[in-house]
């Protein structure tokens, strides 16, 4: 049987698409290897299973790799969701300063407008929030 223990542990790391692929691709070597397999036969076909069975060991490193670089993107788009959001934060923060500095001015000369104290920022709750 082509199923060694170490073949089945790393079919098991892979991918579920890719792994049932590999256990096609050994069925159908064990199907066509027939009752009789020659020495020379078999030493090939034990190549073959041990290069196979590195690019197994190889796709579930690289598949490792994938998600640590997943991982490490999802951490990096959350911070910067952050950054974002503060940045958000301070340029409103900064306009409306800006806005409250000049909008005395600018409703005396457009509406004759004139405001006697000084505005102060406040916030309104709307639907309770």
């Amino acid at each position: 049987m082509l199923f060694t223990v170490e073949v089945i542990e790393e079919l098991q790391k892979i991918e579920t698409q890719l792994r049932d692929v590999f256990i096609k691709v050994f069925k159908a070597i064990e199907n066509t290897i027939g009752e009789v397999v020659k020495r020379k036969d078999f030493i090939e076909l034990k190549r073959e299973f041990q290069t196979l069975a590195t690019l197994v060991k190889e796709l579930a490193k690289a598949q490792k790799r994938t998600e640590k670089a997943v991982e490490e993107l999802t951490h990096a788009l959350k911070e910067t969701r952050q950054m974002v959001g503060n940045l958000s934060d301070t340029v409103g923060y900064t306009l409306k300063d800006r806005a409250m500095k000049a909008l005395p001015a600018i409703l005396f000369e457009r509406f004759g407008i004139n405001i006697k104290e000084r505005l102060v920022r406040k916030y309104i709750q709307s639907n309770g929030k």
